[in-house]
């Protein structure tokens, strides 16, 4: 990902699990990285389901490297609104 110029790079999902109460992805390797997710999803402060942050993901985002390494934090993410901007 290039959070420098605010522009994400697509990964594809390799593996993608819902469940009532968590959330789950891996994605595929990409330059010798790839990322996996386990939390849930919750309703933020928003007001309107239009607003950035009326859900948020939230739970565990770890970085695994083709070294054998990763490194895992705890993230809490505002999901944006069908067809919005992180910006």
């Amino acid at each position: 990902m290039d959070f420098g110029s605010r522009r994400a790079l697509d990964i594809l999902l390799r593996a993608d699990h819902g469940e009532p109460d968590g959330f789950t992805f891996i994605t595929k390797q990409v330059h010798g990285v790839s990322w996996g997710f386990a939390g849930t999803i919750e309703r933020g402060s928003a007001q309107m389901s239009t607003q950035k942050g009326y859900y948020f993901l939230n739970g565990m985002l770890t970085e695994h490297f083709d070294t054998g390494q990763s490194a895992p934090r705890r993230v809490s993410l505002p999901l944006l609104p069908e067809g919005g901007s992180s910006q």
